[in-house]
């Protein structure tokens, strides 16, 4: 029969030391783990920005793209001459054998001038002293805005 051996140091049994090797193990998969998963949220994010920004420059050279066929158009058009005639119309140009109409609305009134009466009001120090105020005031604003 074999003994077993118990190793007693009074009244504890068999405790582990506090930092043991598994402790210490336990400890860095965590730490890793930890460091995995920071890491990938980090990707995450990041890609979502990036998707933001590429559907932004999709949507901008979309709108590019839609601009620079208006102004192919434009030109191609006004290359052929096609546009001559509404540009001189713009520019207040027509042709002779056509009527204009000129469209527009009864000529203002004129408005009688508007006479300004002077009223004297009494200058009493509070007055003078609530301009002082607000002129420091707006010194203060001024001299922090600089």
């Amino acid at each position: 029969m074999r003994r077993i051996n118990t190793a007693t140091k009074v009244g504890k049994v068999n405790m582990p030391a506090p930092l043991s090797k598994e402790f210490a193990l336990l400890l860095v998969l965590l730490v890793a783990a930890v460091w995995v998963a920071v890491a990938f949220a980090q990707e995450v994010i990041f890609t979502q920005q990036l998707n933001a920004q590429a559907a932004d420059l999709q949507r901008q050279n979309a709108a590019i793209t839609a601009a620079n066929s208006g102004y192919l158009r434009d030109l191609s058009a006004s290359s052929t001459g096609a546009t001559a005639g509404e540009d001189a119309r713009q520019h207040g140009y027509a042709r002779p054998d056509e009527k204009v109409y000129v469209v527009g609305g009864p000529a203002p009134a004129a408005t009688p001038a508007v006479v300004k009466v002077a009223v004297k009001t009494k200058t009493n120090g509070g007055a003078r002293q609530y301009g002082l105020w607000v002129s420091l005031g707006r010194w203060i604003a001024d001299f922090w805005h600089r």
